[in-house]
């Protein structure tokens, strides 16, 4: 009843009138334009026999497909200056020449740069397939396709982030040449694959900057990773072993789907936990309650803290149960490959919770999924239906089937016209299969049993007669109706509108619902008939869908501009370190915050103070086609893009200050450590305990630290210089010739 009171005054509002306030041009209307490379993917598809799967279509030919695809988006962006190596990056696609400006010191044999020569290539593919030693392979076509898709380097190198040896090839004391670190077909296939399953907030995570793999066959270095399969690293890393890349015989199962997203999902909870007050995202109040799991603190010699779960019941496996970030990752990753596992596991609110925030609701069950997929081809169905019905009423077919009843029709419908509906439904439902298995990377698995066959025919025909019935009486004007909806993105446009408001989707819904409205009345039906349309295309925009592929236009938009955003990160920082760096005052703010780690409260408060004025100072320099960012629903979706790029630089600059400070802090003490012992030995007055030599330690490097003339800025005085002190300054200074001496003067003194 409320949908309908709603339906009628927006229709009254339509009747008598209504036009929206002149709004400033967007970006994203330049940005429009038919993809009609997406024909070589169709005529790919189109060429293949029925039954084929998504892993018939891989290919170099539809790798390359998709790329145009991805490379559209970025077309009128400004070209990038520079040279790598031979190529003049002006005349390279916008992202290649941002991948080689960001990663091209990154690919190859890092131990050799010169072994591997890349004067014949042309293009960014070209430089991974050198790197193989495969021209024209799957390989280049894939780790470039993943950068477009997830804005970070499927690496092809052979130094693992965080190793022991500061020598590229060399791992747990080891040599390994550089295809050990490069990855198989299977493995390639299998990132292709799930570069098809993952969309937003996965293909969105500013922090990570790339994957890298382990030698093949070599387990972790590190003691606290022994027996894991891969690691995630809040300083912007995973690193996968061979466990978390296995394939079955088939390659459409496997840990690898899993293993990989599970430490996608680590790298999540970082970046969503990220100044919330909480390292993890995991850690925060709502997910500790739907998880069900608790601090444990007790007083042993120590403070004792270990994380417990209520229930046991709620675990997708016994590894989730070890902290809220496995539990996180376990979770995340089980409900998106394994859902019959997280349906049958975990409790109803914790399920709904990971599935609404992290993949639109969705629940990947085999029926769920079979709605999803034919809901997200209601357009196509669509338009198949009108075609169909025009063809049947404006020709005999003497086809027959028993696919339609009388009892579907609200009007009566002749024999031969009913036959040639129901010709055209089978038809349309056998096509629609083919193109699910085609392209969704789970449709020739779900639909592999009979029983799921018939699951997803009893969804499917509901939608096909409902809209035979509803195209039976309105024909050709459905299509008109849905075509204008659509060439003129009424969806999109809502949510653009939406931006900023509280009950965002709920003013998306009523945009949407408003628009196609304004759309229908131009048709002049009946109220029952304007709503029918009016329903039929709210049902295929609901506000998840086009907010994914709408932050996704802008995310393309922002990463052509990363060299501009660094500059501009570099200035903010230049201006802050020059303001007298002091730490008279408490920092402040909580734009840029560190997890770890320390910066003096001067620069700390001034990069927060101007945080936000810096985001908008980039998104001021954005311009496409003569046009700048005036419209403010396209302002609020590029500061959410923005400000985790800028925050992700300044931490890069940050790490990189810090440890220009430790290398200088470290020549400093080598020219000054035998000054600085020989100045403490010149009076022993700083002493306060002669007997207990950990107080005298005590003294003698707080002594040390108020005599180092060296101010840091990105360390604590003691973390800094505390290990050199320790190791020399005041090494064994109480059993120095002129400490003893002193000691003797002293205990004479004190005689009567």
């Amino acid at each position: 009843m409320k949908k309908n009171e709603f339906f009628f005054a927006i229709l009254t509002l339509a009747l008598y009138g209504c036009s929206d306030p002149q709004r400033p041009a967007r970006f994203i209307s330049a940005w429009d334009s038919p993809e009609s490379t997406q024909a070589v993917l169709e005529r790919k598809i189109a060429s293949l026999p029925t039954g084929q799967c998504l892993k018939d279509l891989y290919s170099v030919e539809t790798l390359q497909a998709e790329i145009h695809l991805e490379e559209k988006k970025y077309q009128a962006a400004r070209p990038i200056e520079g040279q790598w190596k031979h190529l003049d990056l002006a005349r390279l696609p916008i992202p290649q020449a941002n991948f080689l400006n960001a990663h091209g010191n990154k690919v190859g044999d890092l131990a050799y740069p010169g072994r591997t020569d890349y004067s014949s290539c042309k293009d960014v593919p070209c430089v991974f397939n050198q790197v193989y030693g495969r021209p024209d392979h799957v390989a280049g076509y894939v780790h470039y396709l993943w950068y477009l898709k997830f804005g970070h380097l499927l690496s092809a190198d052979n130094l693992v982030p965080g190793q022991n040896s500061k020598v590229p090839g060399v791992y747990n004391g080891k040599n390994f040449s550089l295809a050990s670190y490069l990855y198989s077909d299977d493995e390639l296939y299998g990132f292709w694959r799930l570069s098809h399953m993952l969309e937003s907030p996965f293909t969105e995570l500013a922090y990570l900057d790339e994957i890298q793999r382990l030698p093949r066959g070599e387990n972790f270095e590190q003691k606290e990773l022994q027996g894991t399969c891969g690691a995630a690293s809040s300083d912007g890393y995973i690193v996968l072993g061979d466990g978390c890349l296995t394939l079955n015989q088939n390659r459409d199962q496997g840990h690898l789907y899993q293993g990989i997203l599970h430490e996608l999902a680590h790298q999540l909870d970082f970046e969503e936990g990220k100044g919330s007050g909480h390292f993890y995202r995991s850690h925060q109040k709502d997910y500790l309650e739907v998880s069900g799991m608790y601090l444990e603190e007790y007083q042993a010699k120590s403070l004792v803290q270990t994380w417990k779960i209520l229930n046991k019941d709620n675990l997708v496996s016994e590894y989730a149960s070890v902290t809220p970030e496995e539990n996180f990752a376990e979770t995340v990753a089980y409900l998106r490959m394994s859902p019959e596992n997280a349906l049958l596991n975990l409790s109803e609110k914790h399920f709904e919770f990971v599935s609404e925030k992290y993949f639109n609701n969705a629940s990947f069950s085999y029926s769920d999924q079979f709605s999803d997929w034919q809901n997200k081809r209601y357009a196509d169905l669509t338009k198949w239906v009108v075609k169909a019905v025009l063809e049947c009423r404006q020709t005999s077919d003497a086809r027959t089937s028993n696919f339609f009843t009388a009892a579907d029709f609200k009007t009566s419908v002749g024999p031969g016209l009913m036959n040639c509906y129901g010709a055209y439904a089978e038809e349309i439902g056998a096509r629609l299969l083919s193109m699910v298995k085609l392209k969704e990377p789970e449709g020739c698995v779900a639909t592999l049993e009979r029983s799921r066959k018939l699951t997803w025919n009893s969804l499917l025909r509901p939608k096909l007669v409902s809209l035979f019935k509803k195209n039976h009486t309105l024909g050709l004007l459905t299509f008109n109706f849905y075509d204008a909806l659509v060439k003129s993105r009424a969806a999109r446009d809502a949510y653009l509108i939406c931006q900023g408001e509280i009950a965002a989707e709920t003013c998306f819904d009523e945009e949407v619902r408003k628009k196609a409205l304004e759309q229908a009345l131009v048709l002049k039906l009946s109220h029952a008939e304007i709503k029918d349309l009016v329903d039929l295309y709210i049902s295929v925009n609901d506000f998840s869908k086009i907010q994914s592929q709408t932050r996704a236009t802008y995310q393309s938009y922002v990463l052509t501009r990363s060299e501009d955003i660094k500059k501009t990160s570099e200035a903010l920082w230049g201006r802050c370190k020059g303001t007298n760096p002091n730490d008279d005052l408490p920092p402040k703010g909580q734009h840029f915050t560190l997890t770890d780690g320390y910066l003096i409260s001067s620069i700390y408060s001034c990069l927060n103070q101007q945080f936000k004025d810096t985001v908008a100072l980039v998104i001021d320099g954005f311009s496409l086609e003569g046009l700048k960012v005036e419209a403010n629903d396209e302002r609020i979706i590029f500061e959410k893009i923005v400000t985790p790029y800028l925050q992700k630089n300044l931490k890069e600059i940050y790490r990189r200050e810090q440890t220009a400070e430790l290398l200088s802090a470290t020549e400093f003490m080598r020219i000054n450590s035998g000054k600085l012992r020989e100045r403490l030995q010149v009076d022993f007055g700083w002493t306060g305990e002669v007997v207990d030599l950990k107080k005298l330690q005590s003294d003698c490097r707080n002594r040390s630290l108020a005599l180092i003339n060296f101010s840091p800025a990105y360390h604590l005085k003691k973390d800094l210089f505390g290990p050199f002190i320790s190791g020399s300054v005041c090494w064994k200074i109480q059993e120095s010739e002129r400490f003893q001496r002193w000691l003797r003067s002293s205990e004479l003194a004190l005689k009567p």
